[in-house]
């Protein structure tokens, strides 16, 4: 009888750790986990919103840094339509539109009037406004 319960309790482990490998893993094994989660999670935030500015403002992705201001970079490739309230509002429809953002209340909550002189104006405010996303 000790014997059997030994083997059902060794099965029992073989299969929690197999389950952890091809599951990846077992956060309570690896104390970075979460942390590494979180990295993941915030690259996800600043990819998207990269990819939204590019598709959004034409100007390729690598092209601009966090500093770049977000009227700057729409004027570039469409001197003749205004940033706001047109070119905000696309670029607001673009984020919207990126799987990281999709169910996302604070970029659903992107508005003209967030774009204004103390508000979001430059690609870094962007990423800081939307970080909660990640």
């Amino acid at each position: 009888m000790r014997k059997s319960i030994f083997y059902s309790k060794f099965n029992l482990l073989r299969v929690i750790i197999l389950t952890a490998v091809l599951f990846g893993g077992c956060s309570s094994l690896d104390p970075n986990a979460a942390n590494n989660r979180g990295n993941m999670s915030q690259e996800n935030v600043r990819n998207d919103v990269d990819k939204a500015i590019d598709d959004w403002s034409g100007v390729e992705a690598g092209s601009f840094g966090q500093g770049m201001s977000l009227s700057s970079l729409w004027i570039r490739n469409h001197p003749t339509i205004s940033y706001n309230p047109v070119g905000i509002d696309r670029l607001t429809g673009k984020i919207k539109q990126r799987p990281t953002f999709v169910n996302c209340p604070r970029a659903d909550s992107l508005n003209r009037g967030m774009f204004r002189d103390d508000g979001i104006r430059t690609v870094g405010h962007l990423y800081d406004y939307l970080s909660p996303c990640g």
